[in-house]
């Protein structure tokens, strides 16, 4: 499983709240949620995510209440993968059921926004164009079973929301 993306860096603890207003999920509105997303770190933050962005987090991350609405938050927004320092351990489970990868780097790489970053889960390797390597620990076969399964409904659904349903 590889991703190739630009890189979103915050370097602020962000907690679930942080990550996402409860209030704002509650509208159940994907383009308002993902609007919203990370403005309690940056409130223009949603307009440097591109899709298939990859957040680089230099803090604590996620932890708080409601973590799988922050992980659906992020996925709205267009972030594929989080790497971040210390992301909290029920955010990253509720991460991976929804198909959103979590790792854990500690020191994070000095890698700025707009960087191409290159993640391999099954080699457990992220790198910036140009760089060397960096290994990290990749999710359990279980988890990466998890996380393609959630993948794939999320695509199944998108595809039938592009194309619609004419059955």
């Amino acid at each position: 499983m590889v991703w190739v993306g630009e890189a979103c860096r915050i370097d602020v603890d962000a907690s679930t709240q942080a990550i996402i207003d409860p209030r704002i999920i509650e509208t159940g509105d994907p383009a308002e949620i993902a609007a919203a997303c990370l403005s309690g770190v940056d409130p223009r933050i949603a307009d440097r995510v591109r899709p298939g962005a990859i957040l680089l987090a230099d803090g604590a991350f996620g932890d708080g209440p409601d973590p799988q609405n922050a992980a659906l938050a992020l996925l709205a927004v267009g972030i594929v993968i989080v790497i971040a320092r210390q992301p909290a351990p029920t955010f990253v489970d509720a991460a991976h059921h929804l198909g959103l990868p979590v790792l854990t780097i500690a020191p994070l790489p000095p890698w700025h926004d707009g960087d191409h970053v290159r993640v391999d889960l099954l080699q457990g390797q992220i790198r910036r164009r140009g760089d060397a390597a960096v290994p990290v620990v990749p999710p359990p076969g279980q988890v990466l079973a998890m996380m393609r399964h959630a993948m794939m409904w999320r695509r199944t659904r998108q595809m039938i929301e592009e194309e619609g349903d004419d059955g």
